[in-house]
């Protein structure tokens, strides 16, 4: 099976030359169930992958915060050739991909040793069932856009807004003041309603007295007819008499 080497150039483990064999899947970020793991800010969770296909060694992003490149080219999907420069973030760590186990500098001295793996994070090799649902997994995490931000710190929640003892007693106030300004408008309206009434009752009585005086004048003129016409003493007093009540009823009226 295939095997490569990573020649940290930057990072907390510049210097440090990690052989991987056996292995058709190396996982890279954060996380501690991976094969590869960095303690920097700018490497994701589960920021990237180093996979086999066929005899050659691909670098898929994981829909990391910061991204993946390639010679300083920003990768998603790309095949890894001898000698290319990886970085994991913008400003994560650096190293050299070789397929061959790089030669010791004559200026750098000794290459210090990776350290060991860690226990039980070598995989065995993933049978064909594993590898077919891998890949699935692998393209719905290419197209799920939710990934691209899960290694972003949670929003925080801002704080609902308390009101202030003086916005509160405005607010009672210019309730206060719509309350009463109601009142009296149902006050003002009650009271220009009986007026109207009021008045109407007066626009009748006004009415039915002049009626009345029309009628009463209409009788003194009767009773002074009839006075002239019957021309008797008898008569003259009966007719003063009623005449002199009718017009004490029209100047009551008037």
């Amino acid at each position: 099976m295939p095997e490569f080497w990573l020649d940290h150039l930057k990072g907390a483990r510049a210097g440090v030359v990690d052989h991987f064999e056996q292995l058709e899947v190396v996982r890279v970020g954060r996380n501690d169930e991976g094969e590869l793991i960095f303690d920097e800010a700018g490497v994701s969770w589960e920021h990237a992958e180093i996979r086999l296909r066929g005899d050659e060694f691909w670098v898929i992003d994981q829909g990391s915060t910061n991204g993946t490149y390639v010679n300083d080219e920003r990768a998603h999907n790309a095949r890894l050739k001898d000698g290319d420069v990886l970085r994991f973030g913008k400003k994560g760590p650096v190293m050299r991909f070789k397929l061959n186990e790089p030669k010791i500098s004559e200026s750098s001295g000794e290459r210090p040793k990776a350290p060991p793996p860690k226990p039980g994070k070598r995989k065995r090799a993933p049978s064909e069932p594993e590898i077919a649902i891998a890949v699935l997994g692998e393209r719905e995490r290419e197209h799920d856009p939710s990934r691209r931000h899960s290694d972003l710190p949670p929003a925080a929640v801002p704080r609902p807004p308390t009101a202030s003892p003086l916005n509160t007693a405005i607010t009672v106030l210019l309730g206060a003041l719509v309350l009463v300004s109601l009142f009296l408008l149902g006050f003002l309206y009650l009271d220009y309603t009986q007026l109207e009434d009021e008045l109407e009752q007066a626009r009748a009585r006004a009415t039915e007295a002049t009626k009345q005086v029309t009628s009463l004048k209409l009788q003194v003129e009767q009773i002074g007819e009839r006075a002239r016409t019957e021309g008797r003493a008898e008569g003259r007093d009966s007719a003063e008499q009623e005449l002199k009540g009718a017009k004490a009823k029209v100047r009551r009226l008037e």
